[in-house]
């Protein structure tokens, strides 16, 4: 039985994703990676910062605006959520679709195990353990995959569509939408063998190329100074907390401080942490990156990705074995497709991972693209007649055993995740019931933001929320909101302004009091002056509340 010929088969594409996003929701519910998402949602609703941001200068152009206006006609409404799990859901099409296509020779029932096998190994994880990142990484690169293989005439009929969801993508967060595109652009040529390569063969990744050049342009011409100095500093604080390619060369006792402050994410005072003194008290080298860098962060590399995706590269190693198995020997050129393929897609994780980072918001999705498109090159050589492989019993054997793993691990993980966001929940209830009309001055409150449900809007009852740490403390909206609360624009003035105010709680982890009090009585030759009160919670993020003892 072929994979055509009934509305059912034919439209698999569209329900099967719904169908497996919502018993994954069902099943092992949804959370969220890091606090990334919660506090970018708080921003646009206009808590933690008046009024709601919705210029986030970074990443969401345009769609911010739209966001902060759902929540301002309907606030109950988790707009955030619904948003990028509606892109979620396009990017999940677009790889079935694109699945079925290279399946189209295969039983229908057997596409449908094949395809669960790719959700469970890989695409579960985006639904499940959930971050912005995966959205438009996923969504550029299954929109220009969806480009290749296929007549002509679809390719042409695909590619103004796939070529506005590259644009939503980019406009979601462009440094990822590029990189969904760097892994898959090779699609073109290992899709589409062909004895000479022509320009035609390219004609997507031009398209590509030329919306993004278009889109980065516009953007650049469009920056508001404040705009582009936040961009520098929020890649300069990456260089030391996120890439640690920074060579940290303090050359004062004010220094060293300064660089706490950065590994604790205090990063709002410019007074102290700005462009100056990055140059001044440090660098990016290479020598640093070759001997520092690379001895650290290549190990967890490696382990990382033996630890958390054993499935997936597994799989990836049964494709690609057999792929070049079924190539024929002459011509070569296929063979070297594949293999150069396999060398520039880790060339470009090894780059990526040890020049700047690759936790499993983003090296997940990598490899989910990577998949399907060497799933794409295995099918396109291996017809529904030939899949049969007893004879590496072995082989099978192997991969049922790491697929029961997987299963454990998603087991395990949402278990986790569950309980971890039920004691966060019951924290940021404590804290809306606890404080009313107050402002909360916190440091610890970031912590609690992961693994919060995407589809509920979380609120903090009447307070005001200051937030001392973050990257979201450099947004240059933060100035109208220190105003608003304290009088002052300056963030280290509002700090103390806050220190000596009334209505003012602090909630702070007693090892963070101590850096703060040291911070601005080093750096300004004043005293915070907090009374020390009930511990909140405890545990691995303690939480104390501190009162101003030195009021007017």
């Amino acid at each position: 039985m072929e994979f055509k010929g009934s509305f059912f088969r034919d439209s698999a594409a569209i329900w099967l994703p719904g169908l497996l996003l919502g018993l994954t929701y069902l099943l092992l519910g949804f959370y969220y990676e890091t606090n990334d998402d919660i506090i970018i949602s708080l921003l646009l609703r206009g808590i933690a910062i008046q009024p709601p941001l919705g210029d986030l200068t970074l990443y969401f152009h345009g769609w911010g605006q739209v966001l902060r206006g759902g929540y301002q006609l309907m606030p109950s409404i988790p707009w955030y959520g619904l948003f990028l799990y509606g892109c979620l859901y396009l990017a999940t099409v677009l790889a079935f679709m694109w699945g079925f296509r290279a399946l189209a020779t295969f039983n229908f029932i057997k596409v449908l195990a094949l395809v669960l096998v790719f959700y469970i190994s890989t695409w579960l994880e985006h639904a499940m353990w959930f971050n912005y990142m995966r959205v438009p990484l996923l969504l550029a690169g299954t929109s220009y995959l969806i480009t290749q293989g296929g007549s002509s005439k679809s390719k042409n009929t695909w590619l103004p569509a796939a070529g506005l969801l590259f644009l939503v993508a980019l406009s979601i967060r462009p440094s990822a939408a590029i990189l969904g595109l760097l892994i898959v652009w090779p699609a073109s040529l290992l899709i589409n063998p062909a004895t000479k390569i022509s320009l035609r063969l390219f004609r997507p990744l031009i398209f590509y190329l030329f919306i993004a050049a278009g889109f980065l342009i516009y953007h650049k011409l469009n920056q508001r100074p404040a705009e582009t100095q936040y961009q520098r500093l929020d890649w300069l604080k990456s260089t030391v907390l996120d890439f640690e390619i920074y060579q940290p060369q303090p050359r004062t006792q004010k220094d060293k401080l300064a660089f706490q402050a950065i590994n604790k994410w205090f990063l709002a005072d410019t007074n102290v942490i700005n462009e100056a003194f990055y140059k001044r008290a440090g660098s990016v080298n290479l020598a640093y990156i070759l001997t520092e860098a690379v001895p650290a962060k290549l190990p967890d590399l490696v382990t990382g990705l033996v630890k958390d995706h054993f499935f997936i590269l597994a799989i990836n190693a049964f494709l690609v074995f057999f792929s070049f198995k079924n190539q024929p020997t002459e011509p070569t050129q296929n063979r070297k497709l594949i293999c150069s393929y396999q060398v520039y897609f880790w060339l470009l994780v090894l780059a990526l991972g040890i020049l700047l980072k690759l936790p499993p918001r983003v090296i997940t999705p990598c490899l989910s693209l990577y998949t399907l498109v060497n799933a794409a090159i295995f099918f396109r050589s291996v017809k529904s007649d030939q899949f049969n492989f007893k004879k590496f019993k072995v082989i099978w054997l192997i991969l049922i055993l790491l697929f029961l793993l997987q299963l454990y691990k998603i087991k395990h993980r949402a278990g986790w995740q569950q309980n971890n966001q039920a004691t966060n929940e019951a924290f940021i209830s404590t804290l809306g019931n606890s404080f009313a009309g107050q402002i909360i001055v916190t440091q610890i409150l970031p912590d609690y933001f992961r693994s919060l449900s995407p589809f509920r809007n979380y609120n903090f009852g009447n307070n005001h929320l200051f937030l001392l740490t973050g990257w979201n403390t450099l947004a240059p909206g933060k100035q109208l909101y220190y105003k608003k609360l304290t009088g002052q624009t300056d963030f280290a003035k509002a700090v103390l302004t806050l220190s000596r105010q009334k209505n003012t709680v602090w909630l702070l982890s007693p090892e963070f009091y101590k850096f703060i009090d040291t911070y601005f009585k080093m750096c300004y030759r004043k005293n915070l002056g907090l009374r020390p009160g009930l511990i909140l919670m405890e545990g691995h993020s303690p939480a104390q509340i501190y009162r101003p003892s030195l009021l007017p």
